[in-house]
């Protein structure tokens, strides 16, 4: 018998007395007690989830069978490990509305967030210290609702104002850079913006929106009347003509945008590369001093430059908020560090 194939069958033991041993320990605390019963520390079931992972990993490195994970100590979705996202698999449409009841099954992970101050330019200070974050699956699609505290929702852009926006990083490749990824270690990013979500859920905002009391005399080529709203007024070949951005392919002048998000590609800061093909759809709505944002996903696509989801699978995300109303635009954003996220099947 080989070193390995001893190793693999005493750590498959050892596991499964480890399991025995945690749940006796788990029943003798959890009945009632007397008052001169001596006390037993408690196991959590977060501390039972950490163990049987810990083991889980090890096995997997020598070849033994694993303890069974979540799935042999039915997992509760209320408890992932401490600081790590659980994608609660649901078997049911998705994604909900971020007020459907189906999000409660999903447990929240409190996210922390800090400056960004390696690139220009900078955060000075951290106006949204964390993230809140749940995510779904059926099996087909994933979902991520993520909700933080802003006091006023930002939507109009200017040469002095800036919009609320989110965005998920995802790893393209193992032990990448959780800022923005490296040159061959690239990460993709999916940013949502609310002057986007205001794009679908009223119309294409224009300077009337913002400067409701502008006036021009002439748009070449416009149809109708002032103010010649954009781009119903301007749907001659003539006309598009003078929309310079928008016929060089610019994805920020999209004048025909369907959801409210981007998908891009980096490898590091001052790379970012729009992905033509979208898989994301995303949903944004702010009320009561929070906003709340679903973004939601294939699990996996065609395109080689997408991120692919797994049931049963362990991988990092990361997080960036921009609060528009303090000025944050660009690299001027909190985000977080890697979070370990699991998908369940």
């Amino acid at each position: 018998m080989s070193d390995r194939s001893f190793l693999a069958i005493l750590l498959t033991a050892t596991g499964l007395m480890l399991v025995v041993l945690i749940w006796t320990a788990i029943a003798l605390t959890g009945g009632p007690r007397s008052a001169h019963e001596p006390e037993i520390e408690s196991i959590s079931n977060v501390q039972l989830e950490d163990i049987v992972h810990r083991l889980d990993d090890l096995a997997m490195r020598v070849g033994a069978p694993a303890t069974g994970g979540a799935a042999g100590l039915s997992r509760s979705p209320a408890q992932p490990a401490p600081g790590e996202v659980l994608v609660v698999f649901v078997d049911e449409p998705l994604p909900p509305p971020a007020t459907d009841s189906t999000w409660d099954r999903a447990p929240v992970t409190v996210v922390p967030l800090q400056r960004q101050d390696q690139a220009m330019p900078m955060l000075e200070t951290v106006t949204v210290p964390e993230v809140r974050v749940r995510a779904l699956t059926n099996g087909r699609q994933i979902a991520w609702r993520v909700d933080w505290d802003d006091p006023v929702a930002d939507y109009h852009l200017d040469t002095d104002l800036f919009c609320d926006a989110v965005a998920l990083q995802f790893p393209l490749k193992a032990n990448a850079n959780y800022k923005m990824g490296d040159r061959d270690f690239p990460v993709q990013i999916i940013q949502w913006k609310a002057i986007w979500q205001k794009d679908i859920d009223e119309h294409f905002q224009d300077v009337q929106d913002l400067h409701p009391n502008y006036w021009t005399d002439l748009y070449w080529f416009a149809e109708g009347e002032f103010p010649y709203r954009v781009p119903e007024a301007f749907e001659r070949t003539e006309a598009l003509d003078w929309f310079v951005a928008y016929r060089a392919g610019n994805p920020m002048a999209d004048l025909y945008r369907e959801h409210p998000v981007q998908e891009m590609i980096a490898e590091g800061f001052g790379t970012l590369t729009n992905q033509p093909i979208i898989a994301s759809i995303a949903t944004g709505a702010w009320a009561d001093g929070r906003w709340s944002v679903v973004v939601t996903r294939p699990m996996e696509t065609h395109d080689p430059t997408d991120y692919q989801f797994r049931p049963g699978t362990r991988d990092v995300v990361a997080f960036a908020v921009w609060e528009g109303g303090t000025g944050n635009v660009s690299g001027r954003k909190q985000h977080s560090q890697w979070v370990v996220f699991e998908v369940q099947q």
